[in-house]
């Protein structure tokens, strides 16, 4: 896969948080829905399901490797490391692109 974070987060259309600039160059690996298939350097698509919301399992990707996870909604434990209006230059917090997927 050729995307970078950045171009990734431009087509949809959603706001980067956490990260640094250098983070946002990275080309990721694949794409998942499924949390347990996240590969280093992956991309973790967050869905809410009739059993399950992917939003539930954003830090077990984050620890995993994922370098983004696209989501409709910022975890708790994400608000509580990152910030909001901090997203920029956030080296121990991984980008998550918050959008309407």
């Amino acid at each position: 896969m050729n995307l970078s974070i950045q171009e990734i987060a431009t087509a949809c259309g959603g706001t980067l948080l956490g990260g640094t600039v250098q983070d946002y160059e990275k080309h990721v690996t694949c794409v998942v829905l499924d949390s347990r298939k996240i590969e280093k350097d992956g991309v973790f698509v967050a869905t809410p399901g009739e059993r399950v919301d992917g939003h539930d399992f954003i830090p077990a990707v984050l620890e995993a490797g994922a370098a983004l996870v696209l989501c409709q909604r910022i975890p708790q434990e994400f608000l509580a490391n990152a910030g909001v209006g901090k997203s920029l230059d956030k080296p121990d917090v991984p980008p998550l692109n918050l959008s309407n997927v």
